[in-house]
């Protein structure tokens, strides 16, 4: 499964739904204070809405100030990558996290950290462009969670 995150500037971010929720655990360690999504013009308003849902991809909306928040937060994330420390290239690595009880292990072990790491998440060296664009994505502006 896929999230694809759309502004109406024609900006486009995609990744994977475990990708998403990483991205949004990492901009919650480096300080990012949601301030809950806005649902999407055909949702009934008669039918409660989860402001806090970002995980999901139901055409949620992020409003430019949330937007900007998230880029903060991942611009600080940036600062604080290092190599892995079994280095190899992203391309030849084996997907983290594949299994259910590694996924969970690896958000205790970033829950439970003093400071923030970003080598928790999985977040290394390898991943400063994919965070870079996220963060260029999110300086656009508001964008729909698809």
């Amino acid at each position: 499964m896929s999230v694809d995150l759309f502004n109406d500037r024609g900006g486009y971010f995609g990744t994977s739904n475990w990708g998403w929720a990483l991205f949004i655990i990492l901009a919650d360690m480096y300080g990012w204070v949601s301030l809950g999504t806005q649902p999407p013009k055909w949702h009934d308003p008669g039918k409660p809405w989860n402001k806090e849902d970002y995980c999901s991809n139901n055409g949620q909306i992020v409003t430019a100030q949330d937007a900007q928040g998230i880029a903060a937060a991942i611009e600080s994330a940036i600062q604080n990558l290092s190599p892995a420390p079994d280095f190899q290239p992203l391309e030849e690595r084996k997907p983290y996290g594949s299994a259910l009880s590694e996924r969970l292990d690896m958000l205790l072990r970033a829950a439970q950290a003093e400071k923030p790491d970003t080598v928790i998440l999985g977040f290394d060296l390898e991943y400063k462009a994919p965070l870079q664009e996220l963060v260029d994505f999110c300086r656009q502006g508001e964008f729909k969670i698809c």
